[in-house]
């Protein structure tokens, strides 16, 4: 019985170990549930290259930098420096590496390399030439303030003044040209949302909030990459709706490696302009008594033109299936009744060109004096030239409530036809449209994004996280184009897209891309179904053992029961 009851506890032990264990895996914060840290080190820069290992011997090259990825780890000369671990260390004062001569190519040109090291006491030269041959003759200079951007072959050298002293990474970045500043009017406020634009290259951006350690400010910044060659001199215009232009002009020095620029705009207000209101009676009045009586403008009544004709109308304060029609550009077809009986309207219509503008790829109506057609409506584009679906503006700006609706584009005819809920302006604009990735989550940084814009022949401009990005051509078919070798960084990236077209308004693109390295699947459904069969299971276990064990001590008991009850017989046949 004793080892029976000791089998007993060392099951049930047993059980309970294995649930505490497979409770605690379950339970367990390990990092298998949370993505890989990213480094610590960070580059500003659109293309670097990165040097943090030596492990791979002598070599004096010149090695070619590959700016896409790269995994040199060769020096030219070494004296008392211990690389077996891929940083530098020095095992003795007046230690020092002297790196292999590096082509940047035709094209890239670098500044002053970012570095960093344990300690003071460890310093960082640099020199370059413009053949291979003319490095080992230049004179060194200081890497925190010499300047590489002249040359296309570079090198570098580290030196240590004592022992221990450790140096980990040098990094250099392909030039780019910056400029920054602020647009205010002339009468000093400032006008966030003006445009400054690089003329020669079309980068563009925009005059906002910024953050600084001083506190947010208005102003604006962005950059492009340099290429050799590249010209050193720019014109800049800032722009605002209701102020006239102002142009200044930027220069770098890439020889002593001047390549940032200020400049700050102050734009004065523009006379004020004529717009589809502006100037025009809206209280209009007449002495014609009657709808049917008024002869439309001669662009509406052209042979072919589909507009009702007013002398038919019945019941002039319920017209049904209205039509305005500008042959070959616009059709208006209002799907509600409405009432042209009110003498307002009747004097409105009597000068309709004047509130009711129709041109190629917009309509534009002054629901202020014609209140009676503010109603529901198809409406119909004629002969425009977008290669895809173009977007439709709500008074200059994205429909974001569903205004316009049932879009339909002809790509072949280059008709448009859409619903509105109601009247104001509405532009067919050139549209972008992200192709490729589905998703704005991206886990690979080399990432390539793939656009699809409705003008072919636009002038497109753009930026990547305010860096500009090199000119755009889109497929003159498709109206495609990629991006790609974009410095994504860790969180969000802004990617932003506009231009200029000769079809119509263009509809800028502003996207937000989240970036982090993928993380293992999510495991906390899983879990806790794996805790409820474990717990279920573990249950059924110690049961299951229990009961057998019940069962074999009965069994035992009652073998006992019989044997006692046969003895205690035999004792009593004896006694007889």
């Amino acid at each position: 019985m004793i080892k029976k009851s000791r089998l007993i506890l060392k099951s049930f032990s047993i059980a309970i170990a294995l649930l505490f264990v497979f409770s605690h895996y379950l339970f367990l914060p390990t990092a298998l549930n949370l993505p890989p840290k990213f480094s610590s080190k960070a580059h500003a820069s659109y293309k670097q290259f990165v040097q943090n290992d030596w492990t791979g011997g002598v070599d004096a090259g010149p090695h070619v930098i590959n700016w896409t990825s790269d995994n040199w780890n060769k020096y030219s000369s070494v004296s008392n420096v211990d690389l077996s671990g891929g940083d530098m260390v020095a095992t003795a004062g007046g230690a020092s590496l002297e790196s292999s001569i590096l082509d940047l190519g035709s094209a890239e040109r670098a500044t002053a390399p970012g570095f960093s090291y344990s300690d003071d006491g460890v310093t960082v030269s640099i020199r370059g030439a413009n053949t291979s041959g003319g490095v080992s003759s230049a004179t060194w200079a200081d890497a925190n303030s010499g300047c590489l951007a002249s040359y296309r072959f570079i090198q570098y050298k580290v030196d240590f003044t004592t022992a221990g002293l450790m140096f980990y990474d040098i990094t250099f970045g392909n030039t780019s040209f910056s400029i920054n500043g602020g647009v205010k009017s002339s009468s000093g406020a400032d006008l966030e949302g003006a445009t400054i634009q690089v003329i020669e290259n079309s980068v563009t951006t925009t005059n906002k909030e910024q953050s600084s350690k001083g506190g947010p400010y208005i102003g604006y910044n962005t950059s492009w990459v340099y290429h050799n060659g590249d010209a050193t001199s720019y014109t800049v215009r800032a722009s605002k709706n209701g102020y006239n232009s102002q142009i200044k002009s930027a220069s770098y020095n890439i020889s002593n490696c001047t390549t940032w620029a200020t400049l700050n705009f102050s734009l004065t207000p523009a006379p004020s302009s004529t717009s589809s209101t502006s100037g025009v009676n809206e209280n209009p009045t007449t002495t014609t008594d009657s709808i049917t009586k008024v002869k439309l403008p001669g662009q509406f009544t052209k042979p072919g033109s589909k507009t009702t004709d007013l002398s038919k109308i019945k019941d002039p304060k319920k017209v049904g299936n209205l039509v305005l029609d500008v042959l070959n550009i616009a059709t208006i077809q209002f799907k509600e009744a409405v009432d042209l009986s009110n003498s307002k309207t009747i004097a409105a219509f009597e000068k309709l060109t004047d509130y009711l503008k129709i041109g190629n790829g917009f309509v534009d109506l002054n629901s202020k004096v014609l209140s009676a057609l503010n109603k529901k409506a198809t409406l119909t584009l004629h002969k425009l030239k977008h290669s895809s679906t173009p977007e439709i503006l709500v008074d200059g700006k994205k429909d974001t409530t569903d205004i316009a609706s049932n879009i339909i584009y002809d790509e072949k005819t280059g008709k448009l036809t859409f619903d509105v809920a109601h009247f104001t302006r509405f532009d067919a604009a050139v549209k972008f449209e992200i192709i490729d990735p589905a998703s704005t989550k991206i886990t690979d940084p080399n990432t390539i994004i793939k656009v699809k814009v409705s003008d072919p022949d636009a002038a497109i401009t753009g930026s990547f996280n305010d860096v500009g990005l090199a000119k755009i051509t889109p497929d003159k078919k498709t109206g495609e184009f990629t991006l790609e070798k974009l410095a994504f960084q860790e969180g969000d990236n802004s990617l932003k897209l506009d231009g200029e077209s000769k079809i119509g308004k263009v509809a800028p693109l502003e996207v937000a891309f989240t970036y982090g390295a993928e993380p293992l699947p999510n495991r906390s459904q899983t879990n806790t179904a794996l805790i409820i069969a474990g717990t279920i299971g573990v249950v059924v276990f110690i049961a299951a053992l229990g009961y057998l064990l019940y069962k074999r001590r009965g069994s035992f008991l009652g073998k006992k029961v019989e044997e006692d009850k046969a003895k205690e017989e035999s004792r009593s046949e004896n006694q007889k």
